[in-house]
Order: structure tokens, then sequence, then C-alpha cells
């Protein structure tokens, strides 16, 4: 059964010069429930802006992204947050994690525009905390963290509202063995 679906994706960028440059050009992408996918290329190619447009982030200049049966542009931006926050979990490369909230803030965070029983999310919180050996460090800021600690808490932070598919940005560069 198909869980997300890329259809025709075009996206350009303006350039300094005036001028576009074409980093998504006619892209079909087609990902099934309980499927593994990555996507791979070299620096530049349009990896970041796929996950970006599929996860609702990005809007593409043309064409048609599809996330657990949902037109995922034809909603409102209000209505795209609160079906990002409940459906969609995902990994930045540069973690985006609130410098000024604490580990188990920011994995909490996620849980900000969901509905649902307090104290299950942070029961499930807790356990993605010793999960990623993250218990003793719940209380600290991301800038007193390793660059691993920092990966572990924003994959924490995804996982929290159980989300139907997990986008992951260049996910393991820093984690440890």
């Amino acid at each position: 059964m198909s869980l997300a679906q890329l259809r025709n994706i075009s996206k350009k960028y303006a350039t300094q010069g005036g001028g576009e440059l074409t980093v998504l050009d006619g892209v079909n992408l087609e990902l099934n429930e309980g499927a593994f996918a990555t996507i791979q290329g070299p620096s530049g190619c349009g990896k970041s802006t796929t996950l970006l447009v599929l996860g609702g982030l990005l809007r593409p200049d043309s064409g048609h992204v599809e996330v657990a049966g949902e037109d995922v542009y034809a909603m409102s931006a209000d209505a795209r947050a609160l079906f990002r926050a409940s459906a969609i979990g995902f990994i930045f490369q540069q973690f985006h994690l609130v410098p000024y909230l604490n580990v188990e803030q920011n994995v909490l965070a996620a849980a900000m525009n969901t509905s649902g029983s307090r104290a299950e999310t942070r029961s499930r919180a807790e356990a993605l905390l010793e999960k990623f050996g993250l218990q003793d460090r719940r209380r600290h800021a991301p800038g007193k963290l390793s660059t691993g600690e920092r990966q572990r808490t924003a994959l924490a932070r995804a996982l929290l509202n159980r989300p139907k598919i997990l986008l992951a940005d260049e996910p393991t560069g820093n984690l440890d063995p």
C-alpha cells in the first residue's frame, strides 16, 4: 500500500544573478508502507529539497504530493502543520533543536500541536530518552550536548508522535556506532 507519492515534482530556486536553478524536474517517487528507501547523490542534487517537499515544508513549483492518503499542499498552512505533527517525523540535517529548551522539552515540543494524553506523551518521551541514552542529559540545553547527543535528541523528537512516515536528512552522520 502506498504511503507517500511525489508525482511530477518540480522546484526551482532563484540565483543571485537573477536566474533560476532547477533542483527538481519531474521527480516521481512512491514509498510503500513499511519500506525503507534512501535518496543518494552528490551535494546540491536536491535530496534535502525532495525531503522538504515530501514533508510538507516546502511547496513545489509544480506536481502533486500525497502522504497517508492526503493531498499535502491542498491543505491550508495550519492544517498542514497539524498533519505534519501527527503523521510525519522529520530528522533535520542540522537538528533544529530549540536552544533555550532542554533535551526533554525539545522532544516534547513535537507534541505541542497534537491531541492526546499528556501522561502518555510524557511516558513515550521517557522511553525514547532511555532508548537513545539521553535520560541523564534530559535537563541539558542543546549547546551542552555532543553532536551525537543532539542527533539522538532530534531522532527522539521525530519519533515521539509515532509518525506514519519518518524522513531523515543525513541521519547517521553524527551518530555513535
